[in-house]
């Protein structure tokens, strides 16, 4: 009788103990996967950041080391700043753009800003050509000059709102970056501003890339070469 008793007792407490044991095990891959879970979730916002990241474009200094031709159409316009949305000139160039001889793109334009007194600009839209060799008597030739540069990359994938995506763009060239650089708006440039438009990438509406002619602010001296440094020691020493 006893023993048929601790055989009873002994057999309950080893089905407790499996069950406990089954819950211990359900518990512990519970923890496992929701780990797993937590450390795929942050693998993915890591690189949907990464992503996001790689598209938000910084300005960058660049050096123009060949003109460029255009040939195209221009307006005097009273503005301080490129914003300049002429639609009779936008509309006489989109006309012209297709029979434009000696284009070297096919898939671009580029605007031109470029001051010509006190609160006036010359306002230009054209196309790349290869050089001048072909003459149209009708369309303006513009050479942008040699030189350095800012430009800023915007992606815009929306045709309603690409617009305030450059003026965001250009508000903070002219308000952020050149104030804080070392560098002023070159004004005295034949292309003080330029904004290029590039319809090839079909994921967005177009690449519109602006530009900034760049000169050095007074009392900033360029960088002095190791020639320069070496001749400027010897002089000190003697």
């Amino acid at each position: 009788m006893i023993y048929s008793l601790l055989t009873l007792l002994t057999g309950e407490n080893l089905q407790l103990a499996n069950q406990a044991s089954q819950l211990g095990k359900s518990y512990y891959n519970f923890i496992v996967a929701g780990i797993i879970i937590l450390i795929a979730a942050v693998a993915i916002l890591f690189v949907v950041f990464a992503y996001i990241k790689s598209r938000k474009v910084l300005p960058k200094i660049i050096t123009i080391k060949q003109p460029l031709h255009l040939v195209g159409y221009s307006v005097e316009a009273k503005s301080d700043r490129f914003v300049v949305d002429d639609d009779d000139l936008w509309e006489r160039y989109r006309q012209r753009r297709a029979t434009i001889q000696n284009r070297k793109e096919s898939f671009s334009n580029l605007s031109v800003l470029k001051k010509t007194g006190e609160g006036t600009v010359k306002y230009f839209i054209g196309s790349i050509v290869n050089d001048f060799s072909v003459k149209e008597d009708d369309l303006e030739a513009v050479t942008v000059p040699m030189g350095l540069y800012v430009d800023i990359h915007i992606k815009a994938n929306n045709k309603a709102t690409w617009r305030k995506q450059r003026d965001k763009a250009y508000d903070y060239i002219m308000e952020k970056w050149i104030p804080e650089s070392e560098y002023e708006l070159d004004d005295k440039s034949e292309a003080m501003i330029m904004e290029y438009h590039d319809k090839r990438d079909v994921m967005n509406t177009r690449t519109v890339i602006l530009y900034f002619a760049l000169r050095k602010k007074s009392g900033i001296n360029e960088p002095k070469n190791e020639v320069e440094e070496e001749v400027a020691e010897e002089k000190e020493e003697a």
